[in-house]
């Protein structure tokens, strides 16, 4: 029976690393609904097992993610005039369970640890650039899509797992660990391909993150590695922008040329200033609990002086923005949600000494919310099932895996796996 189960967590918890970090970037949502499900299913087994009884353990973030899918359950609760108003919470379902899912890897004899989420992140990352490869140069697809997300989606979803993938770096030159440094070229060959301009102009940022936080790791052990690597990123960069296989990089560049002259860079540039002047209107007329999720839609209608011209972006509305998002949605009780989802990490980490000796979980909850916050500027973000899921499920597996691991291995950049 021991045996058994032994074997059944084995697959268990190979198939919440697949669903989370490995098939997301070819099957999108469709990935995230089976996380959603084995995560479930893990919550369940701790708790029918005999390992709860070492207790619950309240992690912090992940006890205010789920506070935060409370909130926005009782304001949606507030603001809904029938039922059906709130089914949009099942997007939200990615901050319920985190704190299910780790209570099942802290339970586990073997939880994973950095540098095998690291390695599911970059196959992850090597997959979808295939996947949009095939789709660019087979199929003549101008902007890559996943089989249930589309281009803007999937390209945040690609810079995500690229650049979370160093954590599993090992500043032992040698380990095969260390192929994970090409996960962020990767992700960047992917954005390319699904021309999402938004995520594009993020990558400089994550890239800083990067570079403050993992490259001194490298640099204490080998500079002449850390020069050849600094290197090599910045010729696939410059090989990206000259060859520009979809005219992306020079349309990205044309359009801050655009905004940095004070202009709007053309019709959709437009609408969207036009959806953050109706977002900021209707936030004025219903400050509190605003109008749902549900009510975007309607609140535009009455906020903005010209709602005729958003009737060709009706379908699956959203204002593109999180904080015009929340604002709408959830008035000043959503602003506070979505503030709490962005600070949670960071101030965990500044009040666990624990997770200050460990570089790069240290890295990892600042990659997270800076990029969550970003993408966020440029279209909707949390509300997404498939974004919202991957951000609570990452911050349990690397907060479960900084717990299972000693800071001690971390800081010598060894990490069993």
């Amino acid at each position: 029976m021991r045996a058994k189960n032994v074997i059944f967590d084995r697959f268990l918890l190979l198939g919440l690393l697949a669903t989370t970090f490995f098939l997301p970037t070819l099957f999108g949502s469709l990935s995230i609904v089976l996380a959603l499900i084995l995560a479930l299913i893990a919550g369940l087994r701790f708790f029918a097992s005999s390992r709860i009884r070492r207790g619950f353990c309240w992690q912090p973030t992940l006890a205010a993610l789920l506070a935060v899918f409370g909130l926005l359950g009782l304001v949606s609760a507030l603001s809904a005039d029938e039922v059906g108003d709130m089914s949009f919470l099942v997007n939200f379902l990615g901050l319920a369970f985190p704190i299910l899912l780790y209570q099942y890897l802290v339970s586990l004899p073997q939880p994973p640890s950095v540098s095998r989420i690291a390695a599911y992140c970059l196959i992850g990352s090597l997959l979808g650039l295939l996947f949009a490869h095939a789709q660019y140069y087979g199929l003549g697809i101008g902007r890559t899509v996943a089989i249930a997300a589309g281009s803007n989606a999937i390209a945040r979803v690609a810079a995500l797992l690229g650049f979370l993938a160093l954590i599993g770096l090992n500043p032992k030159i040698r380990s095969q660990s260390n192929l994970v440094v090409i996960a962020p070229i990767v992700a960047i060959g992917i954005v390319v391909l699904s021309g999402s301009r938004g995520t594009l102009i993020a990558i400089p940022i994550m890239l800083t993150i990067a570079l403050v936080f993992v490259l001194p790791l490298i640099w204490v052990k080998s500079r002449l590695w850390t020069t050849l690597m600094l290197v090599a990123i910045a010729v696939c960069v410059a090989g990206l922008v000259l060859i520009d296989p979809n005219g992306f990089v020079s349309r990205v560049f044309r359009t801050l040329t655009e905004m940095a002259a004070g202009r709007l860079p053309g019709n959709s540039s437009e609408l969207r200033y036009q959806m953050l002047v109706g977002a900021w209107n209707a936030f004025q007329q219903s400050p509190i609990i605003g109008y749902g999720w549900a009510g975007h839609w309607d609140a535009l209608m009455q906020a903005h002086p010209t709602p005729e011209i958003f009737a060709p972006v009706k379908q699956y509305f959203s204002f593109h923005n999180d904080i015009a998002d929340f604002a709408v949605a959830g008035g000043i009780l959503g602003l506070f949600a979505y503030a709490i989802l962005l600070f949670a990490p960071i101030v965990n980490l500044l009040f666990d000494q624990s997770l200050q000796q460990n570089r790069l979980v240290v890295y990892a909850l600042v990659l997270l919310p800076t990029s969550y916050f970003i993408f966020g500027f440029t279209d909707f973000v949390f509300g997404f099932d498939l974004l919202t899921t991957l951000y609570g499920f990452s911050l349990a597996f690397v907060l479960a895996a900084a717990k299972a691991h000693p800071a001690s291995a971390f800081d010598k950049g060894f990490v069993e796996n």
